[in-house]
């Protein structure tokens, strides 16, 4: 097919509800298809199932900030086979677990 489909961020706007997206910049897909997705602005990670049109905060997602529940202007995140993820932090100068 010459046209994509889109799989998680429903809404053709930035925002913070759990059915948008703002400025992903990193992507993990598991074995079942599940996509665990960084979002800069939004400062979280959100996972999204498979025919999910909603996301769920599953890292961070309380405000861009310096606190260990909190992650700032973030561009990198490895899931490893734990399910444990870990996100370069680059405003923090650190990378956290969750």
């Amino acid at each position: 097919s010459p046209f994509g489909t889109t799989v998680a961020g429903v809404t053709s706007s930035p925002g913070s509800s759990f059915s948008q997206l703002y400025w992903p910049t990193a992507l993990h897909v598991d074995a079942n298809h599940t996509m665990y997705i960084l979002e800069y602005q939004n400062c979280r990670v959100t996972r999204w199932r498979v025919g999910d049109p909603m996301g769920t905060t599953i890292a961070a997602g309380q405000g861009c900030g310096w606190g260990l529940n909190q992650i700032d202007n973030s561009y990198g995140m490895f899931v490893d086979s734990r399910m444990h993820i870990y996100i370069a932090d680059w405003r923090n100068h650190r990378v956290v677990r969750w």
